[in-house]
Formats: C-alpha cells, structure tokens, sequence
C-alpha cells in the first residue's frame, strides 16, 4: 500500500517539470510582420513591462512601458527563440492582442504560406486582431504613439471595440481571415492604419479616406479608417471608409449598430444634413442561381435620426418635405452603395459582402454549390440593392428655429 502511495505521488509530481516561474516570462503584445531580404521574414515583438501601468508604478518609475525587438528569420516559431540572443525571458505569445502586417507583405504571394505557418504557433490565440499597416509593420509599431493608454495592449483592445460604433474598419482578426480564406468564395476584410504624419489632400466628405488621409489635430499621428480586401489569402485592393460603412450595412454578420454620416440638404442643395443611422435588422438577402449569372436583391432595413439641419427646412412636420427627404436618403445610399458593388466586381473581383452565405443554400449538396463556383460567378451578378429608411427622430427640437422671432 505505501508503494503504491509512493508511485502515485511520484506521478502526480511529474506535471511540474516544465513549470515556468512569473518572473522568468516576457509577454509580448504585439507581433509585427514584415518581407525581408531573400526569402526571409522580418519579425518585430512589443514586449510590455508588466509593472508600468500597474498598482507596482512606484517601483519602475524608470522603466519603459515596453520593449521592441525587431529580427529576421525564416518563420515565427525561430523568431520567437532568436529573441532570447537579446532578451532574457523567456518570450510567451499568449498575451499578444494584435498581429499588425506591413502592406508590402500582404500584397505578397508568400503571405498565405506564412499565415498557414503562424496557425502552428502554440500560445498564440486566433483571435488576435487582424491590422494591415501602410508603412512597415516595425515603423507602425515603433511610431503609434498613444497619450491616453500607458500600456501597449490597451490601445488594441479599444481600437477592436471602436469599430461596432463607427464602421469606419471592419471587424478584423487572424481567426476570421483564416475561415474566410478557407471558404474559396469571399473576401476577408482587415483594418487599415497607419502610424506616420501624412499632409494630404483632405477629401470633401469625412468617411471618403483611407488611413493618413484624414486631416487630424492631435498628439498621436495613428490612424484607423478603411479596410484592406484580401482574396485567397493575399491582400488586392483597398475600400474608403464610407466604402467600408457601406458593405458593413450588408453582411450578415455584422455587429454594427449606428453610424453618422452626412447627406446633401434636398431643397437646399449648398447645406448637408447631419443624421445618424440605425440599424435594428438585418439586411435581407435573397439570390437567384437558377442561371449562370445570378441575381442578387437585397433590402436594408435603417432608421435615421435627424442631427443637425443648418438649412432650417422644415423635415419634422412638414409631410412633403419629410418624404422628399426620406426619398433623397435613399437613392443617395443606393447610389454609393451600387459604387461599391461596381468596384466589388470589376475591380476587385470578389463577393466583400458575404452574399455567398445566401446562395448557397440555393444547393442540395456541397458539390452542387461548389460546381456553380460563386467566386467566378459573382462578378457577372446582377446586384439589385434598395433602402427602406424610416425616419426616426428629430431631437429634441422638432421644429426649426424662427430666425425672425430670434432677431425680434
């Protein structure tokens, strides 16, 4: 019987061999991915100081928040090791909260081969978010300043919530881009940002940029607007950010719940109407693949509330005036959405809006779906959209202001 404890015990005791103590760990929150010379990649690692930021402050009053470490190798898995030449702990991907990726490299044939290897990494989680930057993923890292978020991850982890509040990029993580890759019928859709000073033209409308196009005041030169389309893996084109908003509005599963924007005043064309659009129901979709090309109709659902009227025109409770506007919405959201499919299928050649996840329950049978080919049919679709816009609100004060009465 005391042998037996004695084994048992013995056994029990084994699961600590592997065992790694706190201190001995260096978490790395950001992992950043570049195109290197012949063949090789340049790997670069935020290491975040666990005591900056923390209850512990007084004790590393003098440190910095985070260390960056930039190599090149042939995959992560060696950058990772290659790491301990310069850091002493043991480097821990468990806790990385974004995968940023330099455009050069996205826009590479390799890129699919090297996102095939990073699914191998042990600790790292798929849900990490999913950025493509403008310049080089080292440059974004070392250049994205924020005065708000002492601690590197937090930034990441406000910037994924932001986008379910303005539309302005996509919901983007590694786990999506890899089952939309997989699918072989849609595209993946990444967040577009950048980290350099950039004097640029700015755009008439506000959601009409890409990032660093934007003309920002502010201590902090990154940028987050538009999306980066990706087909088969590898990135091909890029969408604005009102293009971004507007194929959000379409995809079934999307989580964006409101959106301001501006239209043209339609009685008094030189102002614009500020509003914000809510959307409480889902686009409905449906498709016919009785041909060789199909034809897609969807109708969008929204509610839009009334934010500012510098025109004074009366909308609230003038009925005529009200429909003209309810009308003018609509045909000024199907009109930029028709833009988008337009680019969608000629210049992109690839189904942004999921409407694939219709079709194919048009077919009996996996083989079926797979004979039609949606990604070689989807270009030669006919796409029908229509909005139905209700309007909402008008604030709180309904009625315009009486600029006579003001002046009496």
């Amino acid at each position: 019987m005391k042998k037996g404890m004695l084994v048992l015990c013995l056994f029990l005791l084994t699961g600590c061999w592997d065992k790694i103590e706190l201190e001995e760990q260096a978490f790395v929150v950001v992992v950043g991915l570049d195109k290197g010379k012949e063949g090789m990649l340049d790997v670069t690692f935020q290491i975040a100081n666990p005591q900056v930021g923390s209850t512990d402050r007084s004790k590393a009053d003098k440190e910095k928040a985070y260390e960056i470490v930039t190599l090149s190798a042939p995959n992560l898995s060696v950058a990772t090791q290659m790491a301990n030449v310069s850091v002493t702990r043991n480097l821990s991907l468990s806790h990385v909260k974004a995968l940023i990726v330099g455009e050069e490299l996205a826009k590479d044939n390799m890129f699919l081969h090297i996102s095939e290897t990073i699914t191998k990494e042990r600790g790292l989680r798929e849900s990490v978010l999913f950025l493509v930057s403008k310049e080089n993923a080292s440059s974004f890292i070392r250049n994205n300043k924020t005065p708000f978020e002492t601690r590197p991850h937090k930034f990441y982890d406000l910037m994924g919530q932001r986008w379910k509040e303005t539309g302005f990029v996509p919901l983007s993580t590694y786990q999506i881009y890899i089952k939309n890759t997989q699918h072989d019928a849609g595209a993946f859709l990444s967040i577009y940002g950048t980290a350099k000073n950039r004097h640029q033209q700015v755009k008439k409308e506000e959601d009409e940029n890409v990032a660093g196009e934007v003309k920002i005041r502010s201590g902090s030169h990154t940028q987050s607007i538009g999306s980066v389309v990706f087909k088969n893996g590898k990135a091909i084109g890029k969408l604005t950010g009102e293009e971004t908003r507007l194929t959000l509005l379409l995809q079934q599963d999307s989580d964006v719940h409101e959106l301001t924007t501006s239209f043209t005043d339609p009685i008094k064309t030189e102002k614009t109407i500020g509003t914000r659009i809510i959307i409480e129901k889902k686009a409905k979709i449906k498709v016919n693949t009785k041909k060789s090309s199909p034809v897609i109709t969807a109708t969008v659902p929204v509610k839009v509330d009334l934010v500012s009227v510098p025109s004074l025109v009366n909308y609230s409770t003038n009925i005529k005036n009200g429909d003209r506007l309810k009308s003018h919405i609509e045909k000024e959201l199907e009109r930029k959405t028709d833009k988008v499919v337009k680019k969608s299928q000629e210049e992109l050649e690839v189904d942004i809006f999921e409407f694939y996840y219709a079709a194919r329950r048009k077919f009996l049978t996996m083989k079926q779906y797979e004979a039609y080919n949606w990604m070689k049919s989807y270009p030669k679709a006919t796409v029908i959209i229509h909005y139905e816009v209700e309007l909402y609100q008008f604030g709180e004060q309904v009625l315009p202001t009486n600029r006579q009465r003001v002046r009496d």
